[in-house]
């Protein structure tokens, strides 16, 4: 079951922290949450902007920096979290796993759950280090 989105005082909705981002082939940004939702935010449709233009090479994008409540890149490209919030495509734990599997595992390595790096590390409910 997802976290319901929390309100602040006031009834004032609390913003979306950003606790992992990882770049994926294809211009596809993996989220994590503060309060666990996981999604992928798809970069392609902002790239024909000048300001995102350098992103265009895949060395370029890979160096995503995680400010919390936005994304940024080397070449001043940034995005908000509220910006990936309304545009994102949640995903549920075994579509995570997938993703990540394509990306850093071998076959033996996902069928054991064993990251290149070390196990999965979890930091929250359904929330892991990826």
């Amino acid at each position: 079951m997802m976290p319901r989105r929390q309100l602040g005082r006031g009834g004032g909705r609390i913003h979306m922290k950003i606790v992992q981002v990882r770049p994926q082939s294809n211009w596809i940004l993996f989220i994590v949450a503060e309060d666990g939702r996981m999604g992928k935010f798809d970069v392609r449709p902002y790239l024909a902007d000048e300001a995102f233009e350098d992103l265009r090479r895949p060395s370029e994008f890979e160096r995503v920096f995680n400010g919390g409540y936005f994304v940024e890149w080397e070449c001043g490209a940034d995005l908000s979290a509220d910006t990936i919030e309304a545009r994102w495509q949640v995903i549920d734990q075994a579509t995570t796993q997938e993703l990540v599997c394509q990306r850093d595992l071998d076959t033996a390595g996902c069928a054991a759950g064993v990251w290149r790096h070390g196990p999965i590390t979890p930091l929250a409910d359904q929330m892991y280090y990826l």
